[in-house]
């Protein structure tokens, strides 16, 4: 895959209807104006606070526009990307094993070598059955490291400590 496609960001078993959607969105310069300036704010308030949530009503975009940021802070800051889809978990369950799946999905090691410190961005998807779990996870990434970002999509916030919260209107 070319460096920054669309494919490189998605964990395989992904289900989502919106996977063409996001494939547009890979593609700025067909993006709408709107969209743009929505990618540019949401990315620098994240660059800023380290953690933070697109929220909004279910199906109004937010994984898309949460992929669209994720690419773009790949190709301006070189942050690696591990897309994380907590939509299936047990309600109020733990995440970091949800987690570290991903991240070992999304750059696998030979045995024995462990993760480097490159930066990271954590896009956690569909929060809402874990929330409070997805908030202390958050707080302890982005709070114990220099070099990792979360991003989550919820209808609610997270309400993690430091959390930049971007409420998505329809587009």
């Amino acid at each position: 895959l070319p460096h920054g496609s669309v494919e490189a960001l998605v964990v395989p078993g992904l289900q989502t209807g919106g996977l063409d959607h996001i494939a547009v969105l890979g593609d700025v310069g067909d993006a709408p104006l709107d969209l743009l300036l929505l990618v540019a704010q949401a990315t620098q308030g994240l660059l800023r606070q380290g953690s933070g949530t697109v929220r909004g009503p279910g199906g109004i975009g937010k994984t898309p526009v949460a992929v669209a940021v994720a690419m773009r802070l790949r190709a301006d800051q070189g942050l690696r990307v591990a897309f994380v889809d907590l939509g299936r978990l047990t309600p109020g369950g733990p995440i970091d094993a949800a987690v570290e799946a991903a991240i070992r999905d999304a750059w696998p090691m030979p045995s024995g070598q462990g993760a480097t410190d490159a930066p990271i961005l954590l896009l956690l998807d569909n929060c809402e059955p874990v929330v409070d779990a997805a908030a202390v996870f958050a707080e302890r990434r982005v709070f114990t490291t220099d070099t990792t970002h979360v991003l989550a999509t919820s209808r609610e916030p997270l309400r993690a400590r430091g959390e930049w919260v971007h409420r998505l209107q329809p587009l």
